[in-house]
Formats: C-alpha cells, sequence, structure tokens
C-alpha cells in the first residue's frame, strides 16, 4: 500500500511538471483596474507564466472545499462522539449490574449479554 501510494504521487507530480512545462507562456493579470491601482500604490498588471497563476489557484480551491466540508460535517461529529460516549456508559453499567448480581439469574442480563 505505501508503494502504491508513492507511485500515484509519483505520477501526479509528472503530470504537474509536464503541465508546467507545456503552460509556460507569459499572461497578464490585472489585480487592480488601472485607475485604482495608480490610487493605492500597487502595480496593476503583473506578467507571470501561466501554471503559476494557475496551481495556487487550485491548492486554494482545495484547501476551501476541505475548510468548508469539515464544518458542513461537524454535526455527524458531534452526534458520533455522543453515540460512543453513551455507548461507554452503557457498557460501564453493564458491568456494574453484572457484578451486583453475581449469581446468574437475571434473565434481561442473559438477554443482554446474548447481543
Amino acid at each position: 500500500m505505501k508503494y502504491l501510494k508513492l507511485l500515484i504521487l509519483t505520477i501526479v507530480g509528472i503530470i504537474l511538471i509536464i503541465f508546467a512545462i507545456s503552460n509556460n507562456q507569459i499572461i497578464e493579470v490585472r489585480i487592480l483596474p488601472d485607475n485604482f491601482g495608480g490610487f493605492v500604490g500597487l502595480k496593476p498588471i503583473y506578467s507571470l507564466p501561466f501554471f503559476v497563476i494557475l496551481y495556487p489557484t487550485l491548492v486554494l480551491g482545495l484547501l476551501l472545499g476541505f475548510f468548508f466540508e469539515y464544518f458542513r460535517e461537524r454535526k455527524y461529529r458531534v452526534k458520533l462522539k455522543q453515540a460512543n460516549k453513551d455507548i461507554k456508559f452503557l457498557q460501564s453499567e453493564k458491568k456494574k449490574l453484572k457484578s451486583r448480581n453475581s449469581d446468574g439469574d437475571s434473565e434481561i442480563l442473559n438477554l443482554i449479554d446474548r447481543d
């Protein structure tokens, strides 16, 4: 499994490098409108290779997707955590009842033990 993961990461890395080499033409990126950029004191136009714009945009999109998905699933994780606490509590209660009634005559405890 470790080698498979390494192989997949290597293939993805090679594809990204090939994509960067084949898309290295320079493009102009306008950060701000022309008259507003001079007012703020920033250069409004930057000339960068295409992949330099594309890769950070992809990474930002992935990070935003993970961030929103994390908070969307939060309610399910909270419910699961509470259910696990309830299960542990009920298991401890079962052990307490078994220790109190050690003669084994309780029908309810025998039914619980079957599960």
